[in-house]
């Protein structure tokens, strides 16, 4: 062993020495687990995977990513082959058969487990941090992968090399000297998700020069409850806010620092009011609310270790203040992370003031020029425009200028880089004053900072006319395609900014709308991030937007305005037979934009076709209550066509029932058929949906059957198999359920599901394929019906159809009472409660706490027993109307049982315990009172199977 190896082995951190792999890329490649030392793989892309992981030990890397990185040049498919090939040979040697895992991956992403690496490149910059350059010089053995040349690694190479030639310059000799903290490398591409429950803005780039702020916030925002980040419009508040709060997530995931289960971001621009506020947390949260928005917020928030960060706050209300002080207040076990140009005086708000990025010194001499904060940025963003950016001698002082011209505002950095790719910081020095003297910058004081340094501020006017510039800068093509993102609030896929792209009448390719998205994004204009979808989307920053905006005439943005909700209707046409509902939820905010426009632009029949389109995607998911709103709203306006209208208010009608919204079911109920509807297609579409209403919420048999035979031969003449299946359905429900005829009941359900399975449509498919093995359940066939309601139930989680996959186990979990393993109906009733409750499904989660009290009482879990059915007898009759009689049945079988159990008088007492319980608390109840405890799957013929 050599001496620096020696010097290696003797300062390794604790981490290594529990690591399974030591990974050394510095100086050439090894791989050592103390028993076996390889110094290559049999694939060049096997070890390259290897080093990039390893580098970033921390974070999930998306396979998109990792395949464009390791084979940029191939098709996106082939590249995921290769990619999936990989992996299966480094797990090869990573994990031979009996092996602890050290690579962990699913259908989205691929980590390294915790602690499983300890990679040298990783080591050295930890010990330049620390201030320990002896040992980072001791680890640094040479350059980053010698004789490998892929992109990133070539880049990565570059800057540790620059690192290391620091070390030996002697310029981070001592602890005061240490390398700024800086995070790992980035990838060229962030998942949306990197922990579970995190919903948070993804970034293309590093983090610079926030290291200490960012961990003041991050003790802050774990301590106090209401943490508010003041500053200037581009100071980075938002971007520091989302990586505090998605290292607090990721926090979690490793207990013991757990501190939030997730993270949730909801943007507040143009929101007002105390309506607007809660409309954006009601659609964030997926609440299903019952009218009053704050209560179902707080049956969320209830108990859940969650924190809330709310982006753009400064506009707000005083009520809409004082609606977050009341949340707050009532929800303590979430924290609220708020980003303002302004304190919103709250009571326990804590502020947390962002200053901007540390400026150098007039005569900072060259070396130490290089290390401030905001030129590494400059530098940074400045190298994805030209890979050689770097400042020279004759750059000194124009970059000293430049960024001080900028007032160290990390938004105007990011923007003047942009330019680096044609010209350096003189040249953009010299445009950025001649751009201030050449036009009149008052027109953008929506722009400037406030507090202290306020629009008298001379310097408030850098980011401003950086913004403007770069909007001047874009041609025609890119202009237009930044206005019509900008008027889409969840941003745009790659195929929605081809269609928004071209002149009017004109339709671009997906790889012209690409150049001119990649033009945009080298000009600083937009973020990129990875939908529930998994597909690209292509997002403005939020300044960006303000200022592009306000550019237009009101004819203009009527204009676009139209062009964006043809975008959507012909999106919505395009769907496939089984529509994917992460897509439909990602484009919920751009629907609901779009929905509220109409009827001002005259459009009001156009968004009821898209509204008409979209009954298939709606009636899986969980509409969000603002959605909801918007489509009163829209049945309003005048001049509507009258059978689309009809169809609108029982598609509503529908929507509202989901939501719990009962006095609203009804409404549109009888608005629906009092509507005159000519077209026989949309008619008895509105008999059925009227039908199922009728049932459902007042328990109507008689009604509901006189609306189904009027509906059927509608159906079946305009030749809708779709709409006669769902007919025929309901049928076999109120068979088996009123006139007690199982048998008939199957016939009838299995005839609905012969008519959707010509459709195509999943979700209709396996709707009545659940109604059928219903059916089979009642008949009392339990070993025919229970592999039906496993399969289900791994298909509602394969199309994210949360409800789907929470009523099959459920209806396990009850097949399981039958057959008395109760052990194994807990499991499953408690897993159909978790994926409802997760799934921000209200019925579904009543519709399980209904159904796991009697597993309960059988488990001698007579309390909770008795307080979950009343806490689900409450809700259900608050949310969803009235109880037929088997419900009742049930209801008196129940209380009979644990009074049996308990004596009347604990019965008594905890069956008020539970009706006094919100949703949250009783969800809360059952889940600590029933710990998870995973059991076998059970084979047909109810036994468990051995694994």
């Amino acid at each position: 062993m050599n001496v620096a190896s020696a010097t290696t082995t003797r300062h390794l951190p604790s981490s290594a020495d529990a690591a399974i792999w030591h990974v050394r890329i510095l100086g050439g490649f090894e791989l050592d687990d103390g028993r076996h030392r390889l110094t290559r793989l049999r694939s060049r892309a096997a070890m390259v995977l290897l080093a990039r992981l390893a580098m970033s030990p921390l974070r999930d890397h998306s396979r998109e990513e990792l395949a464009a990185l390791l084979w940029p040049d191939a098709d996106a498919v082939a590249s995921r082959n290769r990619l999936r090939q990989t992996l299966s040979l480094l797990k090869s040697v990573l994990e031979p058969s009996g092996a602890a895992a050290v690579l962990q991956a699913d259908r989205r992403v691929v980590r390294s487990a915790p602690g499983a690496l300890w990679c040298d490149a990783v080591a050295f910059e930890q010990a330049l941090r620390a201030g320990h350059p002896a040992l980072a010089q001791a680890l640094y053995l040479g350059e980053l992968l010698p004789g490998f040349y892929d992109e990133w690694v070539v880049d990565e190479r570059v800057r540790l090399h620059a690192l290391a030639d620091r070390v030996r310059d002697g310029l981070l000799a001592t602890p005061a000297g240490a390398l700024p903290a800086a995070p790992p490398p980035q990838p060229a591409a962030i998942e949306p998700s990197p922990a579970p429950g995190m919903r948070l803005p993804q970034y293309l780039t590093r983090l610079i020069g926030a290291d200490v702020q960012g961990a003041r916030l991050r003790g802050l925002v774990a301590e106090q409850r209401l943490v508010v980040v003041l500053g200037a419009g581009g100071s980075g508040k938002t971007r520091l806010a989302t990586e505090v709060a998605r290292l607090l997530v990721a926090a979690a995931s490793g207990a013991p620092a757990a501190h939030f289960e997730r993270a949730l971001f909801v943007s507040l621009v143009g929101a007002v009011t105390r309506t607007d506020l809660l409309d954006r947390l009601v659609l964030a949260l997926r609440v299903a609310s019952t009218g009053d928005a704050v209560e179902a917020l707080l049956e969320v928030l209830d108990r859940r270790a969650m924190l809330v960060l709310l982006d753009n706050a400064e506009q707000i209300n005083g009520e809409a203040a004082a609606a977050i002080a009341h949340l707050a207040e009532r929800s303590p076990a979430t924290h609220w992370l708020i980003t303002s140009r302004r304190p919103l005086a709250l009571d326990g708000e804590h502020d947390f003031h962002l200053d901007t990025l540390q400026l150098p010194a007039a005569d900072a001499p060259l070396a130490e020029l290089v290390m401030n904060p905001a030129v590494a940025l400059f530098v940074d963003r400045a190298r994805a425009h030209r890979a050689d950016f770097h400042v020279a001698a004759a750059d000194r002082t124009p970059m000293i200028e430049l960024v001080r011209w900028l007032d160290g505002l990390p938004l105007a950095i990011e923007l003047a880089a942009s330019r680096s790719r044609v010209m350096g910081p003189a040249a953009l020095l010299e445009l950025l004053r001649s751009a201030r003297a050449g036009r009149d910058g008052s027109s953008l004081a929506f722009l400037a900072r406030h507090g202290a340094r306020s629009g008298s501020d001379p310097r408030h006017a850098s980011m401003l006319d950086v913004v403007a510039w770069s909007w001047q800068l874009l041609g025609p093509a890119e202009q237009r395609l930044l206005l019509a993102l900008c008027l889409l609030p969840a941003g745009a896929t790659l195929p929605a900014a081809a269609a928004l792209a071209g002149a009017p009448g004109q339709r671009p390719s997906a790889a012209a709308a690409l150049s001119l998205l990649g033009e945009l994004e080298a000009h600083s204009v937009l973020r990129t991030g990875v939908g529930q979808d998994g597909q690209w989307r292509y997002v403005p920053m939020e300044p960006v937007r303000e200022f592009v905006l306000a550019q237009q005439t009101a004819d203009t943005l009527r204009d676009w305005r139209g062009r964006v909700l043809d975008g959507l209707l012909a999106w919505a046409l395009a769907l496939p037979p089984t529509p994917p509902l992460p897509s439909v939820r990602d484009e919920l905010p751009n629907l609901m934009q779009a929905i509220d426009a109409a009827p001002a632009d005259g459009r009001a029949d156009a968004a009821l076709h898209l509204v008409l389109i979209l009954q298939s995607s709606w009636g899986e998911i969980s509409v969000p209550a603002g959605v909801l709103d918007s489509l009163d709203r829209l049945l309003q306006a005048p001049g509507l066509d009258d059978s689309r209208a009809a169809g609108a208010h029982a598609m509503a009608a529908w929507s509202c029932q989901e939501a719990g919204r009962v006095d609203d079911v009804r409404r549109h109920m009888r608005a629906a058929l009092a509507r005159p509807c000519p077209d026989p297609a949309l008619r008895a579409m509105v008999l059925s949906r009227v039908a199922r209403m009728a049932w459902r919420v007042d328990k109507d048999a008689v009604r509901a059957r006189a609306l189904i035979a009027e509906g059927l031969p509608l159906a079946q003449a305009a030749n809708r198999p779709n709409t006669e299946a769902a007919l025929l359905s309901l049928s076999g429900h109120l068979a088996t359920v009123v006139d007690g005829q199982a048998e008939h009941g199957k016939a009838l359900s299995s005839q609905a599901l012969a008519l959707w399975a010509k459709s195509g449509n999943r979700h209709l498919i396996n709707a009545g394929r659940y109604n059928v093995a219903v059916q089979t359940l009642e008949a009392g066939r339990l070993a025919e019906a229970l592999p039906e309601f496993e399969a289900l139930a791994a298909e509602g989680r394969e199309l994210q159809d949360w409800d789907l996959a929470s009523g099959a186990l459920e209806a396990r979990g009850s097949a399981l009472q039958k057959l008395r393993r109760w052990p194994q109906s807990a499991a499953s009733l408690r897993e159909s409660l978790v994926v409802a409750w997760d799934g921000m499904e209200m019925q579904a989660t009543v519709f399980a706490l209904w159904n796991i009290p009697p597993t309960l009482a059988r488990l001698r879990l007579g309390r909770l027993a008795a307080e979950t059915m009343a806490a689900a007898e409450a809700q259900w009759l608050q949310r969803f109307g009235q109880m037929d009689q088997r419900d009742l049945r049930d209801l008196r079988r129940l209380r009979r049982f644990v009074r049996a159990l308990l004596g009347v008088d604990a019965a008594t007492r905890a069956w008020q315990t539970g009706a006094r319980r919100s949703l949250s608390q009783a969800v809360q109840a059952v889940l600590v009172g029933l710990p998870a405890a995973p059991t076998p799957p059970i084979t047909p013929d109810g036994e468990r199977r051995t694994p």
